[in-house]
């Protein structure tokens, strides 16, 4: 939980995962950016408790699932 600035708690999330799946050129890397670009450049609002509130800029990491495909270890570029 995160505390606001009146007092009141809101969740606060450690992570997202998004899975975009469609067919080659069906606009898949566009859309990300364009995500990418809005999450970053935040901060994002939302409503919370029937109130908006302001959250925090968003930090997006970009894994290429073809660059990995023959690993044995396809989890190793993250660490």
């Amino acid at each position: 939980m995160t505390e606001q600035k009146d007092g009141t708690t809101a969740p606060r999330s450690t992570g997202v995962a998004i899975l975009l799946h469609a067919p080659w050129g069906k606009g898949k890397t566009s859309l990300w950016k364009l995500l990418q670009k809005r999450l970053e450049d935040g901060p994002l609002k939302y409503m919370f408790n029937g109130e908006e509130v302001e959250g925090e800029k968003w930090i997006t990491i970009e894994f290429n699932a073809w660059e990995h495909e023959h690993r044995e270890k396809p989890w190793w570029p993250f660490l």
